[in-house]
């Protein structure tokens, strides 16, 4: 019989768990698997994606607004519209993505011009003939296949003093 006090410790041996160590060909396999599934992940995440304007185009007929109140048939081919813009996609970043969706919207008419306004009140001045300082006016698109011209104007920012332009 073994006598022991508290104050005496027993050393039991304990088995030691065996490290493997990695060889050559280990160490190659592993790179090569890491490197998979890193390209896997990558191809997953952003594979699909497009930055073409087709994209946003088709994004956009979800994401903005405006309302159609006049049209008008244009005798060579195509349509003029006079739209209304709602406030909330009366700035800059909103305007350009109508123009987008004008665009394309337009893309098999021969001519095009829309023109865009804040409110009612704005288009209404502009029939009137009293375009000159109107700063309800915030969109103008034109396309006319004969004259090669192909833009959108948008007029933003405080008394709309600001403009971008893009060609198409």
């Amino acid at each position: 019989m073994i006598n022991t006090t508290s104050s005496e410790k027993i050393n039991v041996p304990i088995e030691e768990k065996k490290k493997y160590k990695w060889g050559k060909k280990e160490k190659i396999v592993g790179i090569v698997v890491i490197f998979i599934f890193i390209i896997m992940f990558v191809a997953a995440s952003g594979g699909d994606k497009k930055t073409t304007t087709e994209t946003l185009n088709s994004q956009t007929s979800n994401t903005v607004n405006y309302q159609i109140v006049e049209r008008w048939e244009i005798p060579n081919g195509g349509e003029g519209k006079r739209i209304i813009i709602p406030a909330g996609f009366q700035d800059k970043a909103n305007l350009m993505l109508i123009c987008n969706k004008i665009e394309n919207d337009v893309k098999n008419d021969r001519n095009a011009f829309v023109y865009g306004f804040k409110d009612m009140a704005s288009l209404q001045l502009e029939k009137s003939g009293s375009l000159e300082d109107n700063e309800g006016f915030i969109l103008n698109f034109g396309k006319n296949a004969n004259t090669g011209y192909h833009e959108c104007a948008v007029y933003y920012g405080e008394h709309t003093a600001e403009t971008e332009i893009i060609k198409y």
